[in-house]
């Protein structure tokens, strides 16, 4: 579930970087060199994933409302830091990548290791909220929102100002899941 998760939110944020791959390979390697870039990429979500389920049971047995408001909380705190930033300008990078041979299959390898890196750095936040949102009714909209969050910061010309405006954004969902059982 949580790798279809990831191809579903994260993989778009992805494509500039999947299309850096496919326009600077030969032609025919280009499929086999995308989908190892996506593979090794995926693989980096798929292991947080496997992190972030080890350590369910810690705030499994909390208030979810308490627990999701939190999470929100935090990941509007890191989309105000310098490591978001810096994580932010190097989701933007692209390198070099060899033409051919087992250099291209490296290099490849590499880079999805390095954009998935800074991806994972940049956004671990915001899929700590899905993991904690959990499957419930409000599982997509959640998804929806945060995906937004995400491609937007990854395709803005300015990510810095998306990044704020996501801050204020979660920031306000923190308190409405916060203040939410309070009016019930």
């Amino acid at each position: 579930m949580w790798a279809l998760m990831c191809v579903a939110m994260m993989l778009p944020a992805a494509l500039p970087a999947l299309a850096h791959v496919g326009a600077n390979s030969l032609r025919r390697r280009r499929q086999r060199a995308m989908a190892g870039f996506a593979a090794v990429y995926l693989a980096m979500w798929t292991g947080y994933g496997a992190l972030l389920l080890a350590l369910a049971p810690l705030w499994s047995r909390l208030p979810a409302d308490a627990v999701l408001a939190c999470a929100l909380a935090l990941a509007a705190g890191w989309q105000r830091t310098v490591h978001k930033r810096r994580a932010l300008r190097d989701c933007h990078r692209s390198s070099p990548l060899p033409a051919g041979g087992l250099r291209a299959l490296a290099g490849t390898g590499r880079f999805g290791l390095r954009h998935g890196g800074a991806c994972l750095r940049s956004c671990w936040a915001l899929m700590l909220v899905m993991a904690v949102a959990g499957g419930g009714p409000g599982m997509l909209g959640w998804m929806a929102a945060l995906t937004a969050i995400v491609t937007t910061e990854r395709f803005a010309r300015t990510p810095r100002r998306s990044a704020n405006l996501a801050a204020a954004a979660l920031a306000a969902a923190a308190l409405a899941v916060a203040l939410t059982p309070a009016l019930t």
